[in-house]
C-alpha cells in the first residue's frame, strides 16, 4: 500500500483540522480510511420535477427563483423560510433551526436546485431542511451537473455537524488524491477471466457512480472491492494453516475402537456428520496440528465428534471434550 493513502485525512484539500476531528468519528483517518468509507445508500437527482407537479409525499428535485426570503426568531432559535418559484407553481422551504450562515446563502432572485421530501400544510406545500445548492450557469434550460444535483449522488453515514455535501466533497478530493496511488494486486489476464473491474474504476463507481446501482443485484463496483477483501482474508487464513502445518504434533491411527464405537450408538450419522468425522480422522493421521471448528444446533453432532476423539485412546494419548450449552 503507497505511503500517500496512509497520510492524514487532515492534509487532503479542504478538511483541516477541525473537519478531520469530525471525520474520526466515523472510522477515517486516512485516504484509505475515505475510499473504504462506502455509502449506504444512492440518490436519482437527474430529473427536475416542475413545482406544479408536486405533490405531498414525493421526493424530489425542484429548481426555481427564491421569491421571498423571511427569517424568523423564536427565543434563541432561528427559523428560516425561503419561497422557490416557477412558472408552475411554488413552494416553501423552510429550517427550524437555521444557522447564521444560512441566510447568507440566499438572495432574491436568484435561481436555486433542491432536493428534499414534499409535506402539504394549510399554508400550502413544503420541504423541510432541504439539501440545496445556488445555480450559477443554466445549460439547455437546466442547472449544469454538479458535485450534489443531476447526476446520481451517494448517501453517506452522517454525525453531528458532518453532513452530505461535505461528505461527498471530502470524498471527490480523497479520491482524486488516492487514485494515482492505488496499486492493482491481480494481473489484467485474472481481472478480464472473472468479469471484475479495476480497483481504480470501482473505488470512482462505488462513490460516484454513473448510473443507479441496482442494488438488488450485485453491484460491479461493489463486487470487485468486496472480492479483494475477501481474497486478503482467504490468504491470511492459508497463512495461518500453513503455519500450524509446520507444526509437528503425533501421528494419530487406528480406527477399530471407533468403529466398535460408532455402531453402538442409538442413532445413524447424517451424510454431513459422516464427512467431518472422516475429515476429522484423516487430520489426526497427517502429523500436524489440527485446526477444525464443527457448528453444530444439536447435541447429536457433538456426540459424534467426541466419538471421534475416542480414536485416540487406541495408541493411549487423550482427548478432552468441551461443550457449552446455553438455557
Amino acid at each position: 500500500m503507497s505511503d500517500v493513502l496512509n497520510s492524514p485525512i487532515q492534509f487532503v484539500k479542504g478538511v483541516g483540522p477541525k473537519l478531520a476531528k469530525l471525520l474520526s468519528k466515523k472510522g477515517i483517518s486516512t485516504l484509505e480510511d475515505a475510499l473504504y468509507f462506502l455509502p449506504r445508500d444512492y440518490e436519482d437527482r437527474r430529473r427536475l420535477t416542475p413545482l406544479g407537479a408536486l405533490r405531498p409525499g414525493m421526493s424530489v428535485v425542484v429548481y426555481g427563483e427564491a421569491s421571498r426570503i423571511k427569517p424568523q426568531r423564536m427565543g434563541r432559535k432561528h427559523r428560516l423560510e425561503v419561497t422557490l418559484a416557477d412558472p408552475s407553481g411554488e413552494v416553501t422551504l423552510f429550517w427550524f433551526h437555521a444557522y447564521p450562515a444560512l441566510l447568507e446563502e440566499f438572495e432574491l432572485g436568484a435561481s436555486y436546485v433542491v432536493a428534499g421530501d414534499v409535506r402539504g400544510s394549510s399554508r400550502g406545500l413544503q420541504i423541510a431542511h432541504p439539501e440545496f445548492e445556488k445555480v450559477t450557469e443554466i445549460r439547455n434550460g437546466k442547472p449544469v451537473i454538479s458535485l450534489n444535483f443531476g447526476r446520481v449522488v451517494p448517501i453517506y453515514s452522517e454525525t453531528e455537524g458532518l453532513h452530505q455535501k461535505t461528505l461527498r466533497k471530502v470524498m471527490r478530493q480523497a479520491i482524486q488524491d488516492s487514485l494515482p496511488h492505488l496499486q492493482e494486486c491481480f494481473p489484467d489476464e485474472l481481472l478480464s477471466s472473472l468479469d471484475l473491474q479495476s480497483l481504480r474504476q470501482s473505488f470512482t463507481q462505488v462513490h460516484f457512480p454513473d448510473e443507479l446501482p441496482n442494488l438488488e443485484k450485485t453491484n460491479e463496483a461493489i463486487k470487485r472491492i468486496v472480492f479483494e477483501e475477501f481474497f486478503i482474508l482467504e490468504l491470511g487464513l492459508g497463512l495461518i494453516k500453513q503455519k500450524h502445518q509446520k507444526e509437528k504434533a503425533p501421528v494419530l491411527k487406528g480406527t477399530g475402537k471407533l468403529d466398535g464405537l460408532l455402531k453402538e450408538l442409538p442413532f445413524a450419522l447424517t451424510d454431513d456428520q459422516k464427512k467431518a468425522l472422516a475429515e476429522t480422522k484423516e487430520d489426526l493421521g497427517k502429523g500436524f496440528s489440527m485446526c477444525r471448528l464443527i457448528s453444530a444446533a444439536l447435541s447429536v453432532p457433538d456426540s459424534a465428534l467426541a466419538v471421534a476423539s475416542c480414536a485416540t485412546y487406541r495408541i493411549r494419548r487423550s482427548a478432552a471434550f468441551s461443550r457449552r450449552i446455553s438455557m
